[in-house]
């Protein structure tokens, strides 16, 4: 029965990275915004040696501000492109077997955490993350998971060494780990309420990673903390575009994409292992949930991140839900219909987990229109030109075209952020051709990329002052060219 156990288990993680891989190769390019910030940094790695620090596309010339450890470990695989969709797949897939073994820690049963690692296969707002994505959260997902699994078998020396080394690895890969500190934090505190005493060990180790990790984010990001204070924590992120995110937030869509089941069983499991068995292992996931409910409540944390984090620990604290559902059925008059609860069980994952993830996957890997317009402008227009977009899309304009860009989504140390995001808000907004023609100008704009993200944005289905074509010509689907 074990045996059969563990093969369901591999079966499960081979379908999963299969998923991945059919969806990531059946496109030559990586999709999304970030990617191609990513690829490059690796390419300026590759050429130099050096990591980047100047940046001369973003927001027309930047100092760039970013932790590239990512970057290295992800150069050997970029030299055969189709490595580095495989390695990402394959580490992102992990999450199916770290799961796992925290749900088995948590249950010491092997059904209920095959049943958590199979909804773990299938999250629509990771999946939407990751698949066919050049996507740091593919490594940092299954390492965060996999330090609260070592934290909570601490007490084993090797255990606590690989929790030392993951807390160095965090920092350098990504600011997001500021949250690990928040978690511990949360954990000690919720701990001490609830009379659960601590072993000398664990304590420790939590506080020296919390330090480490300070640490470490205070070297990287100093130049940033002495201009900005704590804004850079919240990413230099304007009043104006928490607003605009506020606006996009849409609280169906974000349900939908975190997965229903998840949400359902992972809260009455908080309940479970908070106020009735006051399970440590509950207490210290439950924490790193409250630790990103507040950072997000703070807009330090952006609610698509925050829902992308929120999901792999709704899932593994849902497996005590299954454990006392299961336990409960088979006290009841209804335990030989246990075979039944379990297939519905499966065919609810299957409707509200896996159908959506697939279909996340088909239409976040799908190579968009404006990357075919960009790769077309990249071959008809010189590295001098400037083009405007909006914020989520400027990394596919310098990543593509290697032409300058007036705005993305890296805001830590952008220069006149709030300024230009006001000015790239009326470029796409304002209904005045001499407005629009006066704010181009100052950003020396040859194209305008109009996308259908840009429409959803701003609720707008075209750009009035277009309309001139002594000004304006609309090259392709997405792009037009500033004459004037």
């Amino acid at each position: 029965m074990k045996k059969k156990l563990n093969y369901i288990l591999i079966i499960i993680f081979v379908l999963t990275l299969l998923m991945r891989l059919f969806f990531a190769l059946s496109h030559p390019e990586f999709s999304g915004d970030e990617s191609y910030l990513h690829l490059r940094i690796i390419s300026h790695i590759k050429q130099s040696g050096f990591p980047m620090t100047y940046d001369p596309l973003s927001y027309g010339g930047r100092t760039f501000l970013y932790p590239q450890l990512f970057h290295y470990l992800m150069l050997p695989f970029s030299l055969i492109p189709i490595l580095l969709k495989i390695i990402l797949a394959i580490s992102a897939s992990t999450i199916v077997l770290i799961t796992y073994v925290i749900s088995k820690e948590i249950t010491g049963k092997k059904g209920v955490s095959l049943i958590t690692a199979l909804l773990s296969a299938f999250i629509p707002i990771e999946i939407q993350t990751n698949v066919n994505k050049l996507s740091v959260y593919s490594i940092i997902l299954p390492l965060i998971l996999l330090m609260f699994y070592f934290l909570m078998k601490i007490e084993k020396k090797r255990y606590l060494l690989y929790f030392m080394i993951i807390s160095f690895i965090l920092p350098l890969l990504h600011p997001i780990s500021f949250l690990i500190v928040f978690s511990f934090l949360f954990y000690m505190i919720i701990s001490a309420t609830e009379s659960i005493e601590l072993t000398k060990l664990k304590k420790e180790a939590m506080i020296f990673s919390a330090l480490l990790i300070t640490l470490l984010n205070f070297l990287m990001f100093k130049k940033g903390l002495i201009r900005d204070g704590f804004s850079i924590v919240k990413s230099n992120i304007s009043s104006t575009l928490i607003e605009a995110s506020q606006i996009e937030f849409n609280i169906i869509q974000y349900l939908y994409l975190l997965g229903i089941i998840p949400l359902i069983l992972g809260i009455i499991g908080i309940y479970i292992g908070i106020f009735k068995k006051k399970n440590e292992n509950i207490i210290l996931l439950s924490s790193s949930l409250l630790s990103i409910i507040t950072l997000m409540i703070l807009n330090v944390l952006e609610i698509g991140a925050g829902a992308l984090l929120l999901s792999p620990f709704l899932i593994i604290i849902s497996s005590l839900t299954l454990d006392r559902l299961s336990e409960y059925i088979k006290i009841t008059k209804f335990h030989k219909l246990r075979k039944y609860f379990i297939t519905i069980l499966v065919l609810m994952v299957l409707l509200f987990s896996v159908i959506p993830s697939v279909i996340t996957a088909v239409t976040s890997s799908r190579q968009s229109q404006e990357i075919e317009d960009l790769e077309w402008l990249s071959q008809n227009v010189n590295e001098n030109t400037t083009i405007v977009s909006i914020p989520e899309q400027g990394n596919l304009i310098t990543g593509i075209t290697n032409c300058k860009n007036v705005v993305d989504s890296n805001y830590i140390l952008a220069p006149d952020l709030e300024e230009r995001l006001n000015d790239v808000f009326y470029i796409y907004n304002t209904w005045s051709e001499s407005k629009a023609l006066q704010l181009l100008e100052k950003y020396d704009v040859d194209y305008i990329l109009f996308t259908k993200k840009a429409k959803q944005k701003y609720g707008i289905n075209k750009l009035t002052y277009t309309e001139n074509e002594k000004c304006f010509k609309q090259e392709r689907e997405t792009l037009y060219k500033v004459k004037c």
